[in-house]
């Protein structure tokens, strides 16, 4: 998803399977290969091959085991949300869960060495958290100028906004809660315990994905959406009127009304 390393990606394999799947399941006269059903099933097997018992690595390095990151510092990253909102892994699925709650820790917690100062002063007034890309990004719009830790994206604040009203509508549609030891820390963030009622579960997801919106709409300029927000003062920086930003933020609203 982010073009400045390479290895085997949770992302790409997880928009590959959905693709597959979704040909597998056309209606509209799309041949689906004789080999379709074999290569998802090793998509499948591919993606659990990337958790390392505590999150899922984003770009894993060939052949690792342990499932090693290709870089210090690329993990936990954001598009293992995005590879839910974009691709087959399952909102539901409890260790995607476990690295969500890693990725808000690791910018909202005062004593998380990355935390973005915007989002304690977000805190403040109720809004956020603003996420970035991760914890080791250096890209400042400027990439002659790096800047250790990077900045928060529109679009993963976006994404993992939405990945929160997908959760709430699972949880109210089955009346179960995706609840174990994995999933615990992402769940016990938002005041939520295996004991908590489905519809107040539900209503702490949406409060969670709103006040990321929210912070959105705060920090944009006159309601334009730039590439990302300054980690420090909230402004706007790098690209400007960044399509990806857009299109995030009207997904995730309609994921919300859904």
């Amino acid at each position: 998803m982010w073009e400045e390393h390479e290895g085997f990606s949770f992302f790409a394999r997880s928009v590959q399977l959905r693709c597959l799947r979704e040909i597998a399941a056309n209606t509209i006269g799309i041949v689906v290969p004789h080999d379709l059903q074999a290569a998802a099933l090793w998509l499948e097997a591919a993606l659990q091959a990337h958790w390392n018992g505590t999150y899922y690595v984003s770009l894993m390095v060939p052949g690792s085991n342990p499932p090693r990151s290709v870089a210090d510092g690329y993990d936990a990253n954001s598009d293992i949300a995005c590879a839910c909102v974009y691709g087959a892994i399952p909102c539901t699925d409890t260790k995607l869960l476990a690295t969500a709650a890693l990725l808000r820790e690791q910018w909202l917690d005062p004593a998380s060495p990355t935390m973005y100062p915007i989002n304690g002063a977000d805190r403040r007034i109720g809004v956020g958290p603003l996420l970035g890309r991760y914890p080791g990004d250096v890209y400042d719009g400027d990439v002659s100028h790096p800047v250790m830790g990077g900045h928060p994206w529109a679009l993963c604040t976006a994404n993992f906004a939405e990945l929160h009203y997908m959760l709430a509508k699972a949880i109210a549609t089955s009346g179960k809660m995706p609840f174990d030891q994995y999933s615990a820390k992402f769940f016990g963030q938002l005041g939520i315990a295996a004991e908590t009622k489905i519809a107040d579960a539900t209503a702490a997801l949406h409060n969670a994905g709103d006040a990321m919106l929210r912070a959105i709409i705060y920090h944009s300029d006159h309601y334009e959406l730039s590439e990302q927000f300054d980690g420090r003062t909230g402004y706007e920086k790098s690209v400007r009127n960044l399509t990806w930003s857009y299109a995030a933020f009207l997904s995730a609203l309609r994921a919300r009304t859904a």
